[in-house]
């Protein structure tokens, strides 16, 4: 999705309506101009299918790029909070800056044990995310996950190789089944 799609001017001359409405910027930042002529920046973002509204300030006070920078640690704090329940099972109470590599290893090894790369990577990835955020609030000052080499551990990738339709009656076909259905 495009970002960055409003510019200083359309926010400040943006006229307030009968009913409130929004102006997206692309991703998740938008800004709400209520009827009274207020304007507001928020973050509007889907968890567990519930769509949360986190209101970054008045858009008089804070410029475009401020609520920019706002809307990214936004998002990053919100990643690590979901992250962290994710992880919780595994690592309980233990410190999140005392957690090494050799830990991330261990709450992994079912992938590892089963042969499931992508499931493997999705977690690491996770962590990766996860102790990034840790870092950002001053949780830990490194991020342990960063240093696993998945190719190491599982070698090459394999390929796959998807069909494909090629044949032009197949495909108007296939169209007119999907629109029809």
């Amino acid at each position: 999705m495009a970002k960055n799609l409003l510019t200083a001017l359309q926010v400040k001359q943006a006229k307030p309506k009968e009913k409130e409405y929004l102006l997206g910027d692309g991703g998740n930042l938008f800004v709400r101009i209520r009827p009274n002529g207020s304007k507001y920046f928020e973050v509007i973002v889907r968890i567990n299918s519930k769509k949360r509204r986190i209101s970054l300030g008045d858009a008089t006070i804070i410029s475009l790029e401020q609520a920019r920078k706002l809307c990214e640690k936004e998002l990053i704090r919100l990643k690590g909070l979901i992250y962290f329940k994710l992880f919780i099972e595994y690592f309980g109470k233990m410190e999140v800056g005392k957690i090494n590599k050799s830990d991330i290893l261990r709450s992994l090894a079912k992938y590892e044990k089963e042969q499931k790369r992508a499931s493997f990577v999705k977690a690491t990835n996770i962590l990766k995310v996860f102790f990034a955020w840790a870092i950002e609030k001053n949780i830990c000052e490194y991020n342990p996950a960063s240093t696993i080499n998945t190719f190491a551990l599982f070698g090459k990738a394999k390929e796959t190789h998807h069909t494909r339709l090629s044949d032009l009656v197949k495909v108007i076909a296939l169209k007119n089944s999907i629109v029809n259905y």
